[in-house]
């Protein structure tokens, strides 16, 4: 831009410079006529006869060549950069990591392979003007700029001596597309090293598909799918569990009842993973109230998505403006949790201050109700949990000191949550912070060597690694039920004995692991069958169209279907024995 503007104002220069020479000694010239004259004075010819000329002209007959040879020069030296890094690559980058797209996820992977100093890396990106790619000072680092999409770029990034490559682009399309290509490279050129491709997925179905399928078109390809937001959740899920602050012991006791605002990308997963995970000892489903400014598209939407939620959960949806202007009917006075899942940050703040005000509000109307001398106490602020999901790392809260300070006294909690998931060990290695414990549970169906179950471990599908995922990530809230927790071997406390947990407990924990199980196999588009006597049939109905006989309540199971889930409390203390862990009192 700069360059296409000295380019014009030299040639206005000229122009006027030449119209003042030929008035300046009674010629005549026309436009077409100085205008070429201009043009000359880029290669240093011009029709300048007399000694004296304007000053305008002057400066030009030095400006514009010196104009020129820069340009000349600049695209001389950066097409021979270009054609040095791209030497560099082919022939010195061997066992590199390449990287489609330069997004901020992205930019936390790099600069978490960067820490570690073990590889060294390529990145393409299509827009040369990406401020990002300033961040990044690694000589390690090259930068290749074009299209991923471009099977001819790819190859200039030296795709076939490869170890990894990320397809980390927000658009599914082209993800899939860059593996498509690279696919077709190996195929063409019949290479033989092994390559594995780490793509995002944002689309439900999309995701299901990766999920459902373990054998490649490709023998040495393994190409392995994540996205950002369903691990987010999973982490959050995780760290603010409703039986932190509350007790759901019976069904006498209140019911599970967490609040979303924000049927987004991150707010769709927050749901999917609390009713996965949220089942508690009052065996009762989890309720969730949905709160968005645009609802009902998004709500068809996302019923399309999972048809059967309600069987697995209480769904409420409310239009934010309705929820603000009336408390009385909206029933959100016994939220345990509230997740603010807003698009920006200063959105996420004003609303979680909102829904403060609101619970608060409800708090000192319940107390006032009982007793109307009561007065307004500080304590009230510090229920519900509210959780504020920032979609990066603080940029505009992050500008004043006192933020923190504000938040604390509002019992507000941020979570900036691309840090939290943007690293090698979440997404390059795929490991889970379970997978330890989720790898046990695999291993009581199968009873194999710890030598032999990570690689049985590593031949299962995505989502039969996540049938073991979700149980362990559950196994928390069973201890917690249980009043114990799992630590290392080494912490002190009071040792806990779970042989010696009573039968109705033990009835107990069954029950909340199949009506967790039942949400985990709904949510993953399976549907009761009845039980049919052609076991060979009805086994290939389960695998291959997602049809399954205890798909019901756990009164009508038979005794044999029972065992499977008290198999899970059975084995508690062969899972904390094989993780070298032990329980305590808590």
């Amino acid at each position: 831009i700069l360059a296409g503007l000295l380019y014009i104002v030299c040639f206005v220069f000229g122009y006027a410079g030449f119209t003042e020479y030929y008035a300046m000694y009674g010629e005549a010239a026309g436009f077409w006529t100085k205008s070429f004259q201009t043009l000359q004075l880029f290669i240093m010819e011009s029709a300048i006869e007399h000694d004296e000329i304007p000053v305008l002209l002057n400066i030009t007959r030095f400006m514009a060549p010196v104009l020129l040879a820069g340009t000349i020069l600049n695209l001389f030296l950066g097409t021979v950069i270009r054609r040095i890094n791209l030497f560099i690559i082919k022939y010195r980058f061997k066992e590199h990591i390449i990287f489609c797209g330069l997004g901020y996820k992205s930019f936390l992977l790099i600069q978490d392979y960067v820490k570690a100093g073990e590889n060294k890396i390529v990145v393409i990106e299509k827009d040369h003007e990406n401020l990002l790619a300033g961040n990044i000072k690694d000589k390690r680092v090259r930068f290749i700029y074009g299209n991923a999409e471009n099977p001819e770029i790819l190859k200039k990034a030296n795709i076939t001596k490869t170890t990894t490559v990320f397809a980390l682009t927000e658009n599914d399309k082209t993800n899939i597309k860059i593996t498509h290509n690279i696919i077709d490279i190996f195929n063409r050129e019949d290479v033989e090293k092994k390559l594995k491709i780490i793509l995002h997925v944002s689309d439900h179905f999309n995701m299901n598909i990766f999920k459902e399928f373990q054998e490649r078109s490709v023998k040495n390809i393994d190409f392995h799918a994540f996205n950002i937001y369903q691990k987010i959740a999973a982490i959050v899920i995780d760290e603010y569990c409703p039986d932190k602050f509350r007790r759901f012991e019976g069904p006498d006791s209140e019911q599970c009842h967490i609040l979303v605002h924000g049927l987004n990308r991150i707010g769709e997963h927050i749901i999917k993973e609390a009713i996965q995970l949220y089942h508690f000892a009052d065996l009762r489903k989890p309720r969730i109230t949905v709160v968005d400014e645009r609802l009902d598209e998004k709500v068809t939407e996302f019923r399309f998505k999972i048809p059967f939620i309600d069987q697995i959960a209480d769904m409420t949806f409310i239009n934010s403006p309705v929820l603000f202007k009336d408390l009385k009917t909206t029933g959100i006075h016994d939220v345990s949790v509230c997740f603010i899942c807003s698009e920006t940050e200063s959105q996420c703040y004003e609303i979680a201050k909102r829904y403060r005000q609101l619970f608060f509000k409800l708090k000192y109307k319940d107390i006032t109700d009982v007793n109307e001398k009561e007065q307004p106490d500080l304590k009230l602020l510090e229920d519900p949990r509210i959780v504020m999901l920032l979609p990066r790392d603080p940029d505009i809260l992050d500008l004043f000191v006192n933020f923190k300070s504000v938040t604390d006294f509002l019992h507000i909690d941020t979570f900036a949550f691309y840090t939290h998931v943007c690293n090698k060990k979440m997404i390059a290695d795929d490991e889970d912070m379970t997978d330890n414990i989720a790898m046990q549970i695999h291993n009581i169906y199968l009873g194999l060597e710890e030598a032999e179950l990570m690689p049985a471990w590593e031949k299962l599908t995505d989502r039969e690694k996540d049938y073991n995922r979700y149980p362990a990530r559950h196994l928390a809230i069973k201890l917690r039920h249980l009043n114990a927790a799992m630590v290392s071997a080494t912490s002190d406390g009071i040792p806990f004995d779970v042989e010696k947990v009573p039968y109705e407990k033990r009835l107990v924990l069954a029950k909340m692991e199949h009506n967790r199980w039942i949400a985990e196999k709904i949510l993953g588009s399976f549907m009761f069958f009845e039980e049919i006597a052609d076991k060979e049939l009805q086994s290939m109905l389960k695998s291959g169209l997602s049809l399954h006989k205890d798909i019901q309540p756990w009164e009508e199971l038979t005794e044999q279907d029972r065992h499977k889930d008290n198999m899970m409390t059975d084995n508690i203390h062969t899972i904390v024995k094989a993780l070298g862990e032990k329980l305590v009192k808590i």
